[in-house]
């Protein structure tokens, strides 16, 4: 297999001469949007196989904008000129960008696509966005940000966020859904300790997976605090909506929360004593048909007060135009494609761009992560399996002066590997080959398609094998065997000297109509038999062919090898493995 020929960056504000034009990088000063996404899944984890040829396509999207705010769109060409656009490992490790090879043990990527650019499988993902840190300075609430993606195939049903303390998980929010896709924010009042975050998302064939993040949180010790965790401050709802509602609250240092108390407009919904260092409360209100207040209040040991109030409004009229999703014409968007000979890998991959007056990065915010399989190495022939298929019914002809009983046949040998592997793409033979001819008035072979070998084997029964490799893929039938007009000749090559002619003025041929995906290769035998020719026979004015048949395969996600598949002058069963 040969590596793609690298091409050459030219923009596509070229000249007609090819010559580069000066693009407009330089009026860049904001990036407004920055995705990094698989170009066929709305997954954000694949899995490629370790042979350097299987590419995972990914999109890189940008909206970018001028001083005056007016778009600036850039072609792939330019944002991939002079290592503008590049791509990081976790650890901040650099991709190289290079041709797509077996040769590329570490992970890197191509801006063309080659014969196997399609993912083995897409897996779902879920991350912690925020919070980066692992420590407050000093006690607050937190900023929360989850994204999950599954394969499209297996959308999201449910997204759960909670935290653990002290081995008790409480609930923080539980998201129900039906996309590839989520993105969860909030600002939340968590205890302070040691607590672990987790968010755990279930497909819908009830597939879990799951994020933790580690957080420790000072006790405060200026105040105790009061927070609304959801909903949020001049937030929007329909009159009459049941509104869960979520409040911490939390103890200074030292002391304990006593009591506790929430009210809407004016209203009390509860106000009870207590003795704890931290309470967390979820209650139901109804939303009323105007603006309105919800006040959170706590009372701690020392005898201070805290408050914490939001409003929230009857909500305004949507317009459904408005909200409805489309891609921006003005994006500037590149394709690239990342493969890896590197077996048993896992690598998280972030983009960046930077440009001469502003920059920007997906790193922890959206990454896509590839792992990868060990390579199928066709090449071991330890796995391959040879069978015959059952034989044709004869065809009989007349072949020469009262031999009425020449008969011909074909017969199929199957080659299949053992092991679990995709299915094929490619099957061609890159062995020598034979592709008939006249040799004179008494020699013709007319074949239908180049055969590996044409083997005469003398004895009572003069046998003529015709051996066909059988390529794939082909536009609809694969034909092999004879046209009309075959001859040979025979001699004896002791007692009296006597010459034997024979002719099949029919057409023979076997058509192969196995379309892709492909499970295994073959061979065609098409055999002539002559009877009673008599064992002092051989073949006159033209000589035995017997090429190997060296089958070069792969499969649709680029995992290859070579087999060898042979032929001898003494039997008409093949020998394999060959030798090539």
């Amino acid at each position: 297999m040969k590596a793609d020929e690298p091409s050459k960056f030219i923009e596509s504000n070229a000249d007609i001469n090819g010559k580069l034009i000066e693009d407009d990088a330089d009026k860049v000063t904001s990036i407004a949007e920055f995705h990094f996404e698989y170009r066929d899944n709305s997954a954000r984890g694949a899995v490629l196989y370790s042979n350097g040829w299987n590419q995972a396509p990914a999109t890189v999207r940008l909206l970018l904008w001028d001083k005056d705010n007016q778009p600036v769109k850039l072609s792939q060409d330019a944002l991939l000129k002079d290592s503008r656009l590049k791509f990081f490992l976790k650890d901040g490790t650099q991709l190289v960008m290079k041709p797509v090879s077996d040769q590329n043990t570490g992970l890197t990527y191509w801006n063309v696509a080659g014969d196997y650019d399609k993912v083995v499988q897409y897996t779902p993902s879920i991350c912690f966005i925020k919070p980066i840190a692992r420590s407050l300075n000093s006690f607050n609430t937190v900023e929360l940000e989850v994204l999950a993606a599954a394969p499209d195939a297996t959308p999201l049903k449910k997204l759960v966020v909670s935290y653990l303390l002290n081995g008790e998980e409480t609930e923080i929010d539980t998201v129900a859904c039906n996309t590839s896709r989520v993105n969860w924010q909030a600002k939340w009042c968590l205890p302070a300790g040691d607590v672990t975050l987790k968010a755990t998302a279930i497909d819908s064939e009830d597939n879990a997976v799951v994020t933790t993040h580690l957080l420790s949180i000072p006790t405060p010790k200026d105040k105790s605090w009061v927070v609304i965790n959801h909903p949020l401050n001049n937030s929007e709802f329909s009159a009459n909506d049941k509104l869960p509602v979520n409040v911490s609250f939390q103890a200074k240092d030292g002391h304990r929360v006593t009591g506790i108390a929430l009210s809407f407009d004016g209203e009390s919904i509860e106000n009870i004593n207590t003795n704890a260092s931290f309470v967390n409360k979820n209650y139901t209100i109804t939303m009323s048909d105007y603006t309105a207040q919800l006040t959170a209040a706590l009372w701690s040991s020392d005898n201070e007060e805290q408050r914490h109030a939001i409003y929230l409004s009857p909500q305004t009229e949507i317009n459904e135009a408005d909200s409805t999703f489309t891609q921006d014409d003005n994006e500037s968007i590149a394709v690239v494609y990342f493969s890896t000979a590197e077996t048993g890998a896992t690598y998280d991959i972030y983009a960046q761009l930077d440009l001469p007056n502003v920059a920007g990065s997906t790193e922890n915010r959206e990454q896509l992560g590839i792992s990868t399989w060990q390579s199928i190495n066709y090449s071991d022939v330890n796995f391959w399996t040879q069978t015959a298929q059952e034989k044709s019914d004869k065809h009989y002809f007349n072949g020469f002066q009262q031999r009425p009983d020449c008969y011909i046949f074909n017969q199929e040998f199957r080659y299949e590997f053992i092991k679990e592997h995709p299915a094929f793409k490619s099957i061609k033979n890159s062995g020598a080959v034979y592709s008939g001819g006249s040799y004179g008035y008494d020699t013709n072979f007319p074949l239908l398609s180049p055969a590996s070998a044409l083997i005469g084997i003398p004895g009572n029964d003069f046998l003529l094998n015709l051996w066909t490799p059988i390529w794939k893929p082909h536009d609809y039938y694969y034909y092999a065997g004879y046209g009309g007009g075959a001859k040979w000749n025979l001699y004896a090559i002791f007692g009296d000297p006597e010459n034997l002619s024979y002719v099949f003025n029919d057409e023979y041929f076997i058509d192969d109509k196995t379309q892709q995906p492909y499970t295994y290769f073959s061979v065609s035998l098409i055999q002539i038999c002559c009877p009673d020719a008599g064992s002092r026979y051989k073949t006159n004015e033209w000589s035995n062919v017997i090429n190997n048949s060296v089958f070069e395969i792969s499969d649709i996600y680029g995992n290859h090898g070579i087999v060898t598949v042979g032929y001898k002058d003494d039997s008409s069963i093949p020998y394999f493995p060959g030798t090539h």
